[in-house]
């Protein structure tokens, strides 16, 4: 067996599966694109889901990855145990498409035993029950002696829910007898020590309806996994997860920092092995970007965070000690993750800021929760107080549960839910304040002698001085982060963020400095201020202070992209439709753009088509945006658009889109048409009269957008099985239309039959009156459709002139009410449409019809035999009037 440090490990994985034509791709961030059914990625399968399932074509057949992952479900065991963690490397090959399971377990199994250098006689393997194919592999290629090759039932079958799926083969690491359980039964799939699972190869080769239903699939795919933390343990030859080398480098940092012997103590252990831990995932999520929050995979940050710094008080750390552990975990990580150390100084200004917060309260909590813990006969945590320290100190109800676990106590969670379930009320009805109105009286508070400057034409981040700030409805000379008040609203005297207007959505992005963080969520301009409406994030600012003020590029391009486009559109329009189009409104954003314009009528799929490709031509034209300040008279002499319900100052500034736009805006934009990418109208409706919709999508949106629809053709084609969806609809339809001929001749011999059926139940009114004979037949149909009952009834007054039907039916979860009358029945004056007016409102049902037929909808079921009941009354009583 090779010894290698974790570093060297990595790299020789990949290494070995670029040699078998593999395509290396860098470990995809923690947080997962396009993809809601995850908070963090937690697996190296994870990111290649988009491959699999067939929504995204992967760049080679054949990939390697190293992929980041983040786990929080055993989170109470972590430092406990020598093998759980919240953060891990997943080393995978995949194949899509390509090889199959002979070439998978012959390289596991080279890369294992001549790669590694493990021993063949120390590995087990586990195939599923079925799988004689592998199991034959293992046998015959490979040459695993058969007492090795363990059989296993649904553990080794990969499956979530529908989709693809298939069985696994699991190889496992004997370390020896000293690390067993001493059961005679004892082998790999036992929860000891001894046989370490070390690599999991799925064999993906079916389709699941999620019913117990499968198929073949068309293309088999590999997918493989291995934790790089686990391997590294069999290699370098120690016990636990913590030992390995660059782990353990954090971990002796860690000790060293508080003057702790590890293996010492076994609370100050784990109180070590957890700040490890935890230390190591939220440097990685830091750098990824996310943000510790009360929410999603923010809250998840954030609870690893307060876990840290909890555990790292018991042990002896004082405040901020996180960002100084930072160095050492980019310093064993940078190797394969070159970010980390381009990100440094972000992820500790995160890390301090978020410490900081919450060093001011736990100390203080922790001494609440011990003198309510400390009462004669404590035992449950009331859900008041559990509350009381959630929202005044910060304290993660998964924390709480924590620290009364371990001191043999219960919490009151149902209490807690309530109080909180309050509070959201609470917020609710606070938040129904209006927002304009907010704005309105922010303006009157922030007028003054001073303006701002706006850089953002030119910038995307500035050095700014703060002027003033407005908090809680005055004005302020600073503001703290406080998790129970985080709004205000800043005036810099210069701003780089864009503020809300002429349809365009105001830019995000951060205010910060070295003492704090502040997220800025919207932004407006107001009598020459732009005033920013931030959140607080962490630390303090002043009146005076110089924050950094740095726009979200990434949503800041995708906005430009979408309101150079929305000019382009406005001129399309103008070209195709005419002269008399005119801007009624727009909506740029960075997700799409939405324009309205005159026109007196909906657009024709051929228009469509003909200004998506004029937009798309300028787009390959590569065009120049040009911008230039100029009179507001000399602008319209140009022939520059504006719009009349603008108010423009005596200057203005003009985008220009060579000859084909031109117009008054003061909107961000894109410095090339190319940078738009592609153009795609999503939709096209009516707003009001004379005034049309346009919505669309550009660049990546764009391309998401018309890469859904292709798949849905291609999904179309196969469920249709047809190469050409037009004649796979086609011949649907056709099918569809013998189908319902079958149907309708099916439904008129059942309502010939059961008409016989019910004629044979007619009978006499119950009150006779001389001259006028009527006969009655009622009857109650299940899972009967109207127009079949309808028929039914036609068919008894055709055969039965002197008799009244009254038949109910109840479908598909509807109950209603049929009445006819006979040829003769009508004659003594008795009219369909009457009495199902008089009989339909005993159960709450209304309808209607003619003399011949009528029906009804009935509202209260239970009610329906007050209708039988009643209807020779009232037949008796119709003929009588």
């Amino acid at each position: 067996m090779h010894f290698m440090e974790l570093n060297k490990l990595r790299e020789v994985f990949l290494s070995f599966f670029e040699s078998k034509n593999h395509l290396k791709l860098k470990s995809f961030p923690l947080i997962p694109e396009n993809d809601n059914s995850l908070l963090l990625i937690n697996s190296g399968m994870a990111p290649m889901k988009k491959f699999f399932s067939g929504a995204e074509i992967p760049p080679q057949k054949r990939i390697v990855t190293c992929q980041k992952c983040i786990r929080t479900p055993d989170i109470d065991q972590v430092g406990i145990t020598s093998r759980h963690g919240t953060f891990f490397e997943m080393l995978g090959n995949f194949s899509f498409g390509d090889y199959f399971k002979k070439e998978a377990i012959s390289w596991a199994f080279e890369f294992c035993t001549k790669t590694v250098g493990l021993s063949s006689q120390n590995l087990v393997v586990s195939v599923f029950e079925d799988d004689e194919e592998t199991y034959r592999i293992w046998k015959e290629v490979i040459k695993i002696s058969p007492e090795k090759i363990l059989k296993f039932g649904k553990d080794n079958f990969w499956e979530h829910g529908a989709g693809p799926c298939g069985p696994c083969s699991e190889i496992y690491f004997d370390r020896g007898e000293k690390y067993g359980c001493g059961n005679e039964s004892c082998t790999a799939g036992c929860d000891c020590d001894r046989y370490v699972e070390i690599w999991n190869l799925v064999f993906t080769q079916f389709s699941s309806d999620g019913n117990g239903n499968y198929t073949k699939l068309e293309n088999f795919g590999i997918d493989t996994g291995m934790g790089l933390e686990r391997l590294a343990m069999i290699t370098q030859k120690v016990d636990s997860f913590f030992e390995i080398d660059a782990i353990k480098n954090i971990l002796n940092f860690v000790c060293k920092q508080v003057n702790v012997t590890y293996g010492e103590d076994n609370k100050s252990d784990i109180c070590a092995r957890i700040v490890t831990d935890h230390i190591r995932s939220v440097v990685f999520m830091a750098s990824d970007g996310i943000m510790p929050s009360n929410e999603g995979r923010g809250y998840v940050m954030r609870k690893l965070i307060r876990r840290a710094i909890r555990y790292g008080k018991i042990i002896g750390f004082k405040e901020n000690f996180l960002e100084k552990l930072c160095d050492i975990v980019v310093k064993e990580n940078e190797y394969a993750y070159e970010d980390l150390n381009k990100n440094l100084v972000f992820i500790k200004k995160i890390l301090y800021s978020e410490e900081k917060n919450f060093s001011k309260t736990i100390d203080q909590g922790l001494l609440i929760l011990n003198k309510i813990t400390s009462k004669p006969n404590f035992k449950i945590l009331s859900g008041e107080n559990a509350f009381l320290l959630h929202d005044t100190y910060g304290f993660p109800i998964d924390l709480t549960k924590e620290i009364m676990r371990e001191r043999g106590f219960k919490i009151d969670i149902k209490g807690f839910e309530e109080f909180i379930e309050k509070q959201r009320k609470r917020s609710n009805v606070k938040s129904n304040f209006s927002s304009e109105s907010a704005w309105s009286l922010e303006s009157s508070k922030f007028k003054g002698s001073f303006s701002t400057k706006f850089v953002g034409y030119d910038a995307f981040s500035v050095d700014a001085k703060v002027l003033s700030i407005f908090k809680d409805e005055k004005n302020v000379n600073s503001v703290f982060y406080d998790e129970n008040s985080d709004e205000c609203y800043i005036v810099l005297d210069k701003t780089p963020f864009y503020p809300e207007g002429g349809g365009q959505i105001s830019d995000k992005g951060v205010l910060s400095s070295d003492d704090a963080l502040l997220e800025v969520v919207d932004l407006k301009k107001i009598s020459g201020l732009h005033i920013h409406r931030c959140k607080i994030k962490s630390g303090s600012v002043s009146v005076g202070d110089v924050l950094s003020a740095s726009v979200d590029k990434f949503e800041r391009k995708n906005i430009s992209r979408n309101h150079t486009a929305a000019h382009l559109l406005h001129s399309a329009l103008r070209v195709i439709l005419g002269n008399h189009v005119r801007q009624a409104g727009q909506l740029v954003n960075n997700k799409n753009l939405r324009f309205d314009f005159s026109h007196p009528s909906k657009l024709t799929e051929n228009e469509i088509i003909e200004i998506e490709n004029m937009i798309n031509c300028k787009i390959l034209d590569s065009i120049k945006i040009e911008n230039s300040q100029m009179s507001l008279y000399d602008a319209k002499r140009k022939g520059a658009t504006a719009l009349f319900s603008e108010k423009y100052g005596d200057i203005v500034r003009v985008v220009k889109i060579n000859d084909f736009s031109m117009e008054l805006c003061s909107g961000t934009h894109v410095s090339n048409t190319s940078e738009i990418c592609l153009f795609k109208i999503s939709s096209e409706s009516s707003v009001a009269a004379g005034v049309r919709r346009v919505e669309a999508f550009t660049g990546a949106m764009a391309m998401e957008f018309v890469g859904k629809y292709q798949n849905l053709v291609k999904d179309a084609c196969k469920i249709l099985k047809q190469n050409d969806l037009i004649k796979g609809l086609n011949n649907l339809l056709v099918l569809e239309q013998k189908n319902m001929d079958k149907i309708r001749k099916f439904e008129s011999k059942f309502s010939s039959i059961e008409a016989q059926k019910l004629l044979k139940c007619k009978r006499d009114l119950k009150f006779s009156l001389s001259n006028k004979n009527v006969k009655i037949i009622t009857g109650s149909l299940i899972e009967v459709q109207m127009p079949v009952v309808r028929d039914i009834c036609d068919e008894i007054r055709n055969k039965s002139p002197d008799t009244v039907a009254v038949i109910s039916s109840s479908c598909l979860k509807k109950l209603f009410l049929v009445i006819s009358v006979g040829s003769e029945a009508q004659k003594l004056g008795l009219d369909a449409g009457n009495l199902i007016k008089i009989l339909s409102k005993l159960a709450g049902g209304n309808g209607g019809g003619n003399s011949k037929i009528a029906a009804a909808s009935i509202s209260i079921e239970n009610k329906l035999f007050e209708i039988f009941n009643q209807i020779d009354d009232v037949i008796f009583n119709s003929l009588q009037g």
